[in-house]
């Protein structure tokens, strides 16, 4: 859904966690993506999604809200440096493991094929 500079993307996915050491097992989400073009190669992208997790890599399974939002640079059509992102992870179920509330900086390259 585009409207003006904005557009809005609901999206389901399934990745699958196939670890060296540990167990097996997939995430499920479902949310929405929203890009806001700022100006010229500048975009801000943000995600709301929840998380169900099967219990990979040894976890208790249970599921979880996760918010993400970045300022984007398009070097090229199918590169995009995310700088910075911020990230928020919150419970939803009792995990019963420790998991508790998480806010992250960082950056990155998204980079598409």
């Amino acid at each position: 859904m585009v409207f003006g500079g904005h557009t809005l993307t609901p999206y389901v996915a399934l990745k699958p966690v196939f670890p060296l050491a540990g167990q097996n097992g997939a995430w499920f989400e479902g949310g929405f993506r929203h890009r806001w073009k700022i100006a010229g190669k500048f975009s801000f992208l943000q995600t709301l999604r929840a998380v169900y997790d099967t219990g990979a890599l040894e976890n208790v399974p249970g599921t979880n809200l996760r918010y993400d939002a970045a300022f984007l640079w398009s070097v090229s059509k199918g590169v995009d440096v995310r700088l910075p992102t911020f990230q928020f992870f919150t419970p939803v179920t009792a995990f019963g493991d420790g998991r508790k509330n998480e806010f992250v900086v960082g950056s990155g390259i998204d980079i598409r094929f």
